[in-house]
């Protein structure tokens, strides 16, 4: 029985698959495999194998009987079949519709046959010509394949009768009617879809690595929005494929499961009689099971790199975030890197920071990838690894100079826009300044591409890197400024892009004015001064965008302070510590002309004003700890008020246990200098009335620290900074990180 076996296992795909005893196998000619269809339905049933006779099979879809007692083998499944009407043959005519259509060798010849036909094809047969249709038309342009499904009145009619018949689909016709709809670019309903979903994933804890990875992108293509319990499903035979020696055997991961096909749902219970186990079964039937268990074994169903891309794409297309198949991925591909090709790692790493999950071993790996293949990269590639590391807040350390020339090298190679914003993006965010050659070389390629092809994030986002990194002065930071307005005008600019303009307007401000400033104390003869008088970087932006502009940021403001006063919140928190060590101070307070939220606003003596800002996770990279580039840019702000910034993380307060926290917070601020209690005012605030000053003194603030009437100063304003004598304003970002 063994030798029989073995000698007639057919090969990957080729030929129907049959499950039986938690075992895999695959047969090339009925006849021939007539006893090892016998012996799966004994073990099925719990009979006898020499009882099992009039074994049918066509389809992926075996049939048999043993001693009267009908039984369907297919694809993943063994179930009583409901009637004998399930395991006759097929009649002569469908016989002679699969010959027709199997030896059609133009899509027009297919046509025919469906205009002949009709509704009166069955399933099989509508499948089998749809995928046909796919086939045939491939070479079609996209004109003529267009042409035949908007205006062909009979193919309308035939995908109609599609869709009414997924619903009874097994999963293999679902599969072949999935991948020709993708193949042929069909416009699928939303009804339809989900039927398909259902076809598809319903028995995805029995389907191969492949068939799953298949199922899921074509469904992602489609527009799918599978329901959250049949993803599950896709997770749960995922991480069992990726990780089969922390997943228990399949004998014992079956047990009082239901097996599925179709709309007929059986308990394995009512297959095969519980009380029967494997050592009661027959000698034959045990050899039997042990032959399909050794090779199952042998053949392990593994993903390939190209299959758990397309996974893990398709998972962010359905916003699924499953931490435990993320993992599992992440942890299969960290070992296998050498199989990946580039966009297979760089595909990777986007989705891991698309589904929010931040794995610094296989990010090092990548990066460690990157620099052994780095002539293999595509800018595109280069790109997605950049966004990713932006994203997932992965300082590049000594690999972002890599990345940079890499990028540069391929100027030629299709460059795009969204490439080099990428690339600045990344800078900005890690204040990472790559200096002025590459600077230099960035900005050019920027002003070689016209601000037509970008979208208005893209533009954004530039004159936001741009600002950040302190190149104002290039030609193409004017460039892209100017071209906002117009998207503005045409309503393409949410509060987003608003708010990020408005910083980098902000940014360009303060460069400008420490121009200024160097050049009014250098020599009228030197060359900051030349510079300095040469033209100011500062974009003009109408007056209703500036104003939507600073509305957006005052905005941020007030929710950031709402925020803030939240019980348990980390500046919360802060300042109840401060209190309970008598330190009187203002929380959660804006600045004069409310642009900027101090966390923490203390004055040690009368002299000094210090802004004390809780860090959060979000404003630190992950793996260096350093400051992100938006918050050196609120230091500046800051500073150019008179505050003195000082910091404290988070993270390193919740280190300290609650009942030494008060001592670790008095022990801080007395190295900030807080020896005595003093009034808590801003710079140029010290002629407040009595009142004014009693007000701002004592404990935590429970309100919006004065928001909603700074926000009318600062509509009443003009443009920020127009004057720091006379008009100290400040800008910042807490709690909202800039868009990227």
């Amino acid at each position: 029985m063994k030798s029989h076996l073995e000698n007639n296992m057919g090969t990957r795909g080729a030929w129907p698959r049959f499950r039986t005893a938690h075992a895999s196998i695959r047969t090339r000619d009925t006849v021939k495999h007539k006893p090892v269809l016998a012996a799966a339905t004994a073990l099925a049933v719990g009979r006898s194998e020499t009882s099992a006779l009039n074994v049918y099979e066509r389809d992926g879809t075996a049939t048999a009987s043993t001693s009267g007692i009908p039984v369907h083998i297919f694809g993943d499944s063994v179930v009583k079949a409901a009637s004998p009407e399930h395991w006759k043959p097929q009649d002569p005519h469908d016989e002679q519709l699969y010959e027709e259509i199997r030896s059609c060798e133009y899509w027009q010849d297919v046509m025919d046959i469906i205009m002949d036909e009709g509704s009166t094809m069955s399933t099989k047969r509508s499948v089998q010509a749809l995928t046909k249709l796919s086939n045939l038309t491939k070479s079609m342009s996209a004109a003529e394949r267009s042409a035949l499904i908007e205006q062909d009145s009979s193919f309308s009619v035939f995908i109609m009768l599609i869709y009414s018949r997924i619903t009874g689909m097994k999963q293999s016709q679902a599969s072949s009617t999935s991948a020709s709809l993708v193949a042929l670019k069909v416009k699928v309903p939303e009804e339809a879809v989900s039927h398909l979903s259902q076809a598809l994933l319903s028995n995805a804890t029995l389907l191969s690595s492949r068939d799953l990875s298949s199922a899921m992108s074509w469904l992602a293509t489609l527009g799918a929005k599978p329901q959250v319990d049949l993803l599950n499903k896709v997770a749960l035979r995922a991480v069992q494929l990726l990780q089969p020696d922390s997943t228990p055997s399949l004998h014992e991961a079956s047990k009082g499961s239901v097996m599925s096909h179709g709309n007929t749902q059986v308990d394995k219970d009512q297959v095969a009689d519980s009380s029967r186990t494997v050592a009661e079964v027959s000698a034959t039937s045990s050899t039997f099971l042990h032959v399909l268990k050794s090779h199952s074994e042998s053949r392990k169903d593994e993903f390939s790199p190209q299959s758990l891309s397309m996974l893990m794409r398709a998972c962010v297309a359905f916003k699924f975030k499953h931490p435990h198949l993320t993992r599992a991925a992440v942890n299969w591909a960290s070992s296998r890197l050498s199989q990946f090709s580039p966009q297979g790692v760089s595909n990777l790493i986007w989705a891991t920071a698309k589904l929010e999950f931040y794995a610094p071993a296989f990010i090092k790996a990548a990066l460690t990838f990157f620099a052994e293949h780095s002539s293999a990269f595509k800018p595109q590639e280069i790109g997605n690894f950049m966004w990713a590391l932006t994203h997932l807040r992965h300082h590049p350390q000594e690999s972002a100079r890599l990345l940079l020339s890499v990028m540069l090298e391929q100027q030629g190679a299709g460059l795009k826009a969204a490439d080099v914003v990428s690339c600045l993006t990344m800078l900005a965010t890690f204040g990472i300044y790559p200096g002025k050659l590459i600077a230099g070389r960035l900005t050019a390629w920027l002003e070689a591409i016209s601000p037509e092809g970008c979208s208005t994030a893209e533009l954004s986002s530039t004159m936001w890197a741009l600002a950040l990194l302190g190149e104002t002065r290039r030609p193409a930071f004017l460039t892209v400024a100017n071209s906002l307005p117009a998207r503005f005008e045409k309503g393409e600019m949410d509060e987003g892009l608003l708010r990020q303009s408005f910083q980098a307007v902000l940014c360009a401000k303060l460069a400008d004015l420490a121009r200024r400033e160097e050049a009014a104390l250098a020599p009228s003869t030197s060359k900051a001064a030349a510079a300095a008088a040469q033209y100011s970087a500062v974009p003009t932006f109408p007056a209703p965008m500036l104003e939507a502009m600073k509305q957006s940021w005052v905005s941020s403001m007030k929710q950031g302070a709402v925020q803030a006063v939240k019980e348990g919140s980390p500046t919360r928190v802060v300042s109840e510590l401060a209190s309970t060590v008598r330190v009187q101070h203002d929380a959660a307070r804006p600045t004069k002309d409310g642009l900027a939220l101090i966390d923490i606003a203390i004055r040690p003596n009368e002299e000094r004003y210090v802004a004390l800002q809780v860090l959060r996770e979000y404003d630190c990279t992950r793996n260096t700890g350093q400051m992100l580039g938006s918050l050196q840019f609120e230091r500046q702000i800051l500073e150019k008020n008179g505050w003195e910034v000082k910091y404290l993380k988070y993270t390193d307060l919740l280190l300290v246990g609650d009942k030494e926290r008060p001592f670790f917070m008095a022990e801080f601020l007395r190295s900030l200098g807080c020896t005595a209690v003093k009034n808590v005012l801003a710079p140029g605030e010290s002629r407040l009335p009595a009142s004014a000053q009693a007000s701002r003194l004592g404990g935590f603030r429970r309100r919006s620290a004065g928001v909603d009437e700074v926000s009318e100063e600062a509509r009443e304003a003009g443009l920020v900074l127009n004057d720091p004598k006379a008009d100290k304003r400040a800008s910042g970002s807490r709690g909202f990180r800039p868009r990227i």
